[in-house]
């Protein structure tokens, strides 16, 4: 280890308050110094492991890719930095867009852009709260999710979660804010069906908390197409048809939280074109920074 990694550790216990760690077991263990990474490798604490997170699953074509990093390169002495408030917008923006919209199939019309993924699910809550009062129903505010969901860890996608490490500390989840319904987990809780009979039982708690909470009263369901954080629980067949059922006849909004599953992790583009669903929203980040230049051009 080099005398800057070694400095660099006491500085980090010091002054660096680190997310999902416990502060004073942090202080005594330390962090792992991650000092360098190439493709699928990363070097922590001196040894060279395989990265089997792609860096929390935002990176997708590994470290240190040549094309990618002289593409950043060019963009960042060309323009390093426009927003794109009250109108103002530039070129690398546009075609963002453009191209997003084409891997869509054209199935959204248009995308906005954020700066995380917690970000990307709180914007589409707005997004839906806008519409629902701009269609006169401004008292449809409840937000709808599964068991073992995870969308964000800012304040109401936290809550959305349905972990429960992510709520004691900050008295979370926000109440009458959100209500979840159950995820169709067969693996642990099959109790004896089939993964169909699983995925029905799982869509049928959903239609419940509709009609428990009255339709008048919820703007929208997040689910992600295959959910991750609570332990990678894969829909059963005939799962998504029977939600996306349930959305459209109780008019609810439905938004595939596809920060994980999008951009090929799942085999197509997006989770939900492998599962075959048409959701109403979707929300991207992660890969969405890792994309090969030719992709996005």
């Amino acid at each position: 280890m080099t005398n800057r990694a070694e400095n660099a550790e006491a500085v980090d216990v010091q002054y660096h308050l680190h997310p999902m760690m416990n502060p004073q077991a942090q202080k005594q263990k330390g962090p792992e110094m991650v000092s360098g990474a190439s493709g699928i490798h990363m070097t922590i604490d001196g040894r060279t492991v395989i990265d089997g997170l792609s860096g929390l699953g935002c990176v997708n074509i590994g470290y240190g890719n040549e094309t990618l990093s002289k593409v950043a390169y060019d963009a960042m002495r060309n323009l390093s930095y426009c927003h794109t408030f009250g109108g103002a917008s530039n070129v690398a923006a546009s075609e963002l867009a453009a191209k997003l919209v084409q891997l869509t199939g054209g199935s959204f019309e248009k995308f906005f852009f954020a700066s995380t993924g917690s970000d990307a699910n709180e914007s589409a809550v707005k997004i839906a709260y806008h519409y629902w009062r701009l269609r006169g129903e401004p008292k449809r505010r409840v937000l709808l999710s599964r068991r073992y969901s995870y969308h964000g860890n800012t304040v109401v996608v936290a809550s959305l979660t349905d972990i429960d490490h992510y709520h004691p500390q900050f008295g979370l989840p926000l109440p009458e804010l959100v209500a979840h319904a159950d995820a169709p987990y067969w693996y642990r809780h099959g109790n004896g069906q089939t993964p169909f009979e699983c995925g029905q039982r799982a869509a049928a708690s959903l239609e419940r908390t509709i009609q428990e909470i009255g339709t008048e009263n919820i703007a929208a369901f997040f689910a992600e197409p295959v959910q991750t954080t609570g332990g990678m629980i894969m829909p059963p067949e005939g799962y998504w048809d029977s939600v996306r059922e349930i959305c459209t006849r109780y008019d609810i909004l439905l938004v595939a939280d596809e920060v994980e599953t999008g951009f090929g992790k799942t085999g197509q583009m997006f989770g939900y074109q492998t599962l075959g669903f048409a959701p109403d929203m979707i929300t991207l980040a992660k890969g969405l920074t890792s994309l090969k230049p030719g992709l996005v051009a």
